[in-house]
């Protein structure tokens, strides 16, 4: 009886300090045998701190697909686990509330328009697994005021970074250590 207390309690607190279980996503699995993987492609929970799992049903959560979180007002924040590698094409476009954004050190490719106008969006830090960026990947996210350049980044879309009105003043880029082998077109452009 003990052992299915403190079970029940364990989950209560999870749910509540997680605020989201499996059942909160939506996802498809590709592949099939051992090289099942899990794309996200929705999200129906309410939490406003998500944490994106590693595994669902035991099986590696390998992408976040294109609008899985797209137009979501409720996100603030967003941690990504280990073993995802790709953020699709706006996959939190126009999450206008999101501010803080964790990846995990195994992310390789951020979509283009991943997460434009997220308005509120304020620091990214990208893991050195990071090599491509797509294009307007980061477009219109005002707030940003300050993100590193990974170590193996390869590629940068054209606008990147375009729309972000007080990008010139007030952002500071850490580029240290990079190789960037194929550069968009006015990725850092104010278009107004």
């Amino acid at each position: 009886m003990k052992k299915n207390s403190f079970l029940i309690c364990l989950f209560f607190i999870s749910f509540f300090v997680f605020g989201q279980t499996e059942n909160d996503f939506n996802y498809v699995v590709v592949g099939s045998g051992s090289a099942q993987r899990i794309q996200i492609t929705g999200y129906k929970g309410t939490a406003d701190h998500v944490v994106i799992p590693s595994m669902i049903n035991g099986i590696q959560v390998h992408s976040i697909g294109p609008y899985s979180f797209a137009g979501d007002r409720d996100i603030v924040s967003v941690t990504i686990s280990s073993g995802i590698i790709i953020i699709a094409t706006n996959a939190f476009y126009h999450c206008i509330n999101l501010k803080n954004i964790v990846f995990p050190d195994t992310l390789i490719i951020i979509g283009d328009g991943a997460f434009s106008n997220c308005r509120n969006l304020t620091d990214v830090q990208f893991p050195d697994s990071l090599t491509h960026i797509g294009e307007y990947a980061f477009w219109d996210c005002f707030e940003l005021k300050q993100f590193n350049y990974p170590r193996d980044l390869e590629q940068i879309g054209t606008l990147a970074f375009g729309g972000i009105t007080n990008l010139h003043n007030n952002l500071d880029i850490n580029i240290l250590n990079t190789i960037i082998s194929k550069f968009g077109s006015y990725i850092f452009a104010d278009e107004r």
